[in-house]
C-alpha cells in the first residue's frame, strides 16, 4: 500500500488513530469500507471512553442483558502487548469480559466503558459475516483493533442473553466473537453491529 493511500486511509479513522495508537492494515483485507467506521472530529466528541474503576456512569451506554435479565455495558481492555479488544461490562463483578485467542478473559484493570451524551444516536444493525459487505450509509462505531486491525462493537442473543463482543473485519478471521465469564464462542451466522447516526 503506498504512502498516500495509506495516509487517506488513516484519516478516515482518525478516532482509532487518536485513541488506540497507530495502526497499519491492508484495507483490501478488510470486507468492509474502511470510511464506513465512525470518524470523530477531535471538537465534537459524541461518544467517547471513560476509565472504569467498578462504577457504572450515567452516561454509560447499554450494550446488552446477562441472565437475570440485568443490564451490561461495552467495554474495551487494552492488553500489555499492544490490542485494544472490545467486549462486555458486568455490573455486578465489575469486570469486563472480553475473547482473544480462543480464550474466554475477565478483567479489571485497564478498561474503559463507552458513553455518550446521545444514547438516541447509537444503532444496532442485525447482520452476519456475508451481510457485512453489504452494509452501505452506516457509521460502525469502532472498538479497538488487534494485529493493526480495527474491531468493532457487536452483539448476540445467546441462551436468553445479549452478550457483547468484538466483530473482526478482515477476511482470515471474520465474525462476532465473545466472552460472558461464563462460556466463549466465535459466531458467523447471526449478530447485530454497533453504528452510530450523528
Amino acid at each position: 500500500m503506498s504512502s498516500l493511500v495509506f495516509i487517506l486511509c488513516l484519516s478516515l479513522i482518525y478516532d482509532i488513530i487518536l485513541v488506540f495508537g497507530e495502526s497499519t492494515f491492508d484495507k483490501e483485507e478488510v470486507v468492509l469500507n474502511i470510511s464506513q467506521i465512525y470518524h470523530i472530529n477531535r471538537r465534537n466528541l459524541e461518544f467517547y471512553w471513560k476509565n472504569f474503576t467498578g462504577k457504572i456512569p450515567k452516561d454509560a451506554i447499554p450494550g446488552g442483558r446477562d441472565k437475570e435479565g440485568k443490564t451490561t455495558y461495552i467495554g474495551q481492555a487494552r492488553l500489555q502487548n499492544g490490542p485494544i479488544i472490545p467486549g462486555q461490562i458486568d455490573r455486578v463483578s465489575k469486570k469486563l469480559f472480553y475473547y482473544y485467542i480462543a480464550v474466554g478473559y475477565g478483567v479489571t484493570e485497564n478498561v474503559k466503558i463507552l458513553c455518550s451524551e446521545h444514547p438516541e444516536k447509537f444503532e444496532w444493525i442485525k447482520t452476519n459475516v456475508e451481510g457485512l459487505q453489504t452494509l452501505t450509509r452506516k457509521h460502525f462505531v469502532p472498538g479497538g483493533f488487534d494485529d493493526g486491525y480495527p474491531l468493532l462493537i457487536g452483539r448476540a442473543n445467546v441462551k436468553g442473553q445479549i452478550v457483547v463482543g468484538k466483530v473482526t473485519i478482515y477476511y482470515k478471521y471474520c465474525g462476532f466473537a465473545y466472552a460472558n465469564g461464563e462460556e466463549t464462542e466465535r459466531k458467523d451466522y447471526e449478530f447485530e453491529i454497533l453504528s452510530y447516526n450523528p
